[in-house]
């Protein structure tokens, strides 16, 4: 993996700086850029491009547009997460093999997941899926990168960003090998209410009711390459 550009970028919060930083230092990224929610603490300010409040999408999209167009792969990391097992050379070492274009790590027991799709399975070293979660980390192929983005401004903390995504033709998929941990439960610090109506809008305009309906598994790929 050290062949290739990858770039990381993402938004946070001082309070939690050090969890995004630990991200930043588990891998030689090429380039990275992120936003502050707030005040920025002055050991991060090299990679911080401006600090102040709004949605999450748009800092994105603002970051984004700061790095190189070459890169191969894209890491979107948010301030409340940490990797419990593997890295991130692994998660795309194996997005390399598998020709994934947007995938995340699979969350651990522990974590403060959303959805049950996005569990790890043991046994498996990633699977092929209809839906990606867009945090707390995710990365985007050369081809994902270009399917993803801009992102939707106005969507504030983009919930139902995934959705957007699977009508794409980008290949997705939840990389069980390598695990995270979101450590704060979702929608702990702000006001979820649009991003509910929003949510549910867009299911319904698919033909969904809910989340799990358009969530599925469409292959698994096993450590000795088999797969069902």
């Amino acid at each position: 993996m050290t062949d290739l550009k990858v770039g990381l970028i993402g938004v946070y919060r001082s309070q939690h700086y050090a969890n995004l930083a630990a991200v930043k230092a588990s891998f030689s990224f090429t380039s990275a850029c992120f936003w502050a929610l707030d005040a920025s603490p002055v050991h991060a300010a090299a990679s911080t491009l401006g600090s102040g409040p709004g949605g999450r999408l748009a800092h994105l999209n603002r970051i984004h547009a700061q790095m190189p167009a070459d890169l191969d792969f894209l890491v979107i990391c948010d301030d409340d997460v940490r990797l419990t097992r593997g890295n991130i050379a692994a998660l795309l070492e194996i997005m390399n093999a598998g020709a994934l274009d947007i995938a995340q790590p699979a969350h651990d027991r522990m974590s403060n997941w959303s959805h049950p799709i996005t569990i790890a399975e043991e046994g498996c070293t990633y699977r092929l899926t209809t839906f990606v979660e867009a945090g707390p980390l995710v990365a985007l192929s050369r081809l994902g990168r270009g399917l993803v983005f801009p992102l939707p401004e106005g969507w504030g903390m983009g919930w139902g960003v995934e959705l957007l995504w699977a009508d794409t033709r980008a290949t997705l998929g939840i990389v069980d090998a390598v695990r995270m941990r979101h450590l704060a439960p979702v929608a702990h610090d702000y006001d979820a209410s649009a991003e509910h109506d929003r949510v549910r809008r867009l299911l319904v305009e698919r033909g969904h009711t809910n989340w799990s309906s358009m969530q599925s598994v469409k292959r698994r790929v096993r450590p000795d390459r088999s797969s069902r």
